[in-house]
């Protein structure tokens, strides 16, 4: 039972959204990007490079900044400041290489020290605001807070970088210098570690999560106590729909910093795809005591109690997250599925038709609605919701399959969604690739495949076929 409940779940958590582009043809932007970083021979001269390649990045990044909120004032997407700083560290791009220069500069008799000049050239992609403005409320504070602690952490370790520089420079002795090259070591280290965070945090934006996987986990070899690097690897295996995994490492970042109200909300939402509601809403309690004002949190417990069928004390949770953050899309979407379970189909249609209203390419509110028409027997609407929540589902995961052609999740839910609309040759294929990328036979996505492509020989009236898939999900299940 426990597993019918991960994959009923599952087909109704992963779902993608977009947003169309309101402007035509926004030009692509370059910016240039101008830092310095001041060593002495002493140092590490590959990694001292890398600083004032990192100063002369996060230049070009404030310059791209400032244009991408004139921007998204512009098409009415404005965001706040650390929106506007998460989107364009993910999605600015350097332009050919960077350029050095270097000079000796004498600080005193028989001292100098080395000045390293980067140039370099990035560009950005306005367009790029849109797909971080599709995203549902917890993977966009997952990436707001991705970088503000990432950002954090690279000034802080630039800053004691440059301080210890200094401080070699001034010593007199050769102990006073040993010791003060150590910690240069120490920091040289915490530097490489934030940049292989950077590297797999702008794949974690991606949605290539392996890849993201891979550098978080180099990561952790040279900082191995770091709460954020857990939490993003946490992020990553829920994204996979991992979410045993997902659980071990958010508990691993909660041990090293147990006062993160966002690590307790993300562990909730990966007990919810686990059907362990209960445990869901002790998270989300947790994290709203460390921040009440946690709209996410309030969000997932509602979604929680929802599972459990107390539909009432759900739409407080979700009344709760609106008055926080009135103008989400998701937030009245789940609302709309409380008031479904309540069979009062008409406030649930109105919650999902101002979802829609807030983000009009939102296809899980399409679905939705169509379910409250066909309970009211309004059976010409709900198929039209339906259809369109499906195609615009299949639009979704295509997108995604062009960003990254092995994405095994991409292809079954598009499958799935091909399947719901009767096309079944065009499910077969994507599930049919779906699982020759899956290798985790031990994957949720291994088994709804399966299931699907039992659907859909099922009623192509290949029985020998359908059977054999759905002697697979058993296997699944009984594992």
């Amino acid at each position: 039972m426990k597993n019918l409940v991960r994959l009923a779940l599952i087909a109704i958590f992963i779902v993608a959204f977009t947003i169309s582009s309101a402007i035509v043809g926004a030009a692509v932007k370059i910016f240039d990007g101008k830092g310095e970083w001041h060593t002495s021979d002493a140092e590490n001269q590959q990694i001292a490079m890398a600083r004032a390649s990192q100063r002369a990045r996060i230049d070009a990044q404030k310059k791209a900044g400032v244009y991408l909120k004139t921007f998204s004032r512009s098409v009415n997407l404005e965001l706040v400041d650390d929106e506007i700083s998460a989107v364009t560290n993910n999605i600015i791009e350097i332009v050919g290489d960077v350029h050095f220069d270097k000079k000796i500069i004498p600080i005193s008799n028989n001292q100098t020290t080395i000045l390293y000049t980067a140039t370099l050239k990035a560009k950005i992609d306005p367009e790029g605001i849109y797909d971080f403005a599709k995203r549902n409320s917890q993977n966009k504070v997952t990436i707001v807070q991705q970088n503000t602690q990432l950002q954090d952490a690279i000034q802080k370790n630039d800053e004691l970088s440059s301080s210890l520089t200094e401080q070699y420079n001034r010593a007199t002795s050769q102990a006073e210098k040993d010791q003060i090259r150590k910690q240069m070591n120490d920091a040289d280290r915490d530097f490489l570690a934030n940049q292989k965070n950077k590297e797999g945090s702008k794949l974690y934006y991606a949605k290539n999560y392996n890849g993201a996987l891979k550098l978080f986990d180099e990561a952790l070899k040279l900082k191995p106590n770091w709460d954020l690097l857990y939490h993003n690897r946490g992020n990553c295996y829920a994204g996979l729909e991992n979410y045993e995994l997902a659980i071990q490492n958010y508990t691993k970042a909660i041990e090293l910093n147990p006062n993160e109200s966002m690590i307790y909300t993300c562990r909730g939402f990966a007990y919810i795809g686990l059907g362990q509601y209960e445990q869901a809403i002790q998270n989300c309690d947790k994290a709203i005591q460390l921040n009440a004002n946690n709209d996410v949190a309030y969000n997932n417990r509602g979604w929680g109690y929802t599972k459990l069928y107390k539909y009432e004390r759900a739409i407080q949770d979700f009344n709760k997250a609106l008055q926080i953050n009135p103008n989400n899309a998701y937030y009245y979407n789940g609302r709309g599925n409380a008031y479904n379970g309540l069979k009062q189909y008409q406030r649930a249609i109105q919650d999902f038709s101002k979802a829609i209203q807030i983000n009009p390419d939102f296809g899980d509110a399409y679905v939705n609605r169509s379910w409250s028409y066909v309970n009211l027997d309004e059976k010409e609407q709900s198929r039209r919701d339906f259809v369109q929540g499906k195609r615009i589902e299949i639009k979704d995961y295509t997108r995604e399959i062009e960003i990254n052609q092995n994405n095994a999740v991409a292809y079954c839910n598009r499958g799935a969604a091909y399947f719901a609309l009767g096309q079944y040759d065009l499910a077969i294929q994507d599930l049919n690739k779906s699982i020759q990328l899956n290798t985790d036979k031990k994957s949720p996505y291994y088994a709804m495949a399966h299931h699907f492509r039992g659907m859909c020989y099922k009623s192509l009236g290949d029985n020998a076929k359908a059977q054999a898939d759905f002697a697979k999900v058993k296997e699944y299940m009984h594992k």
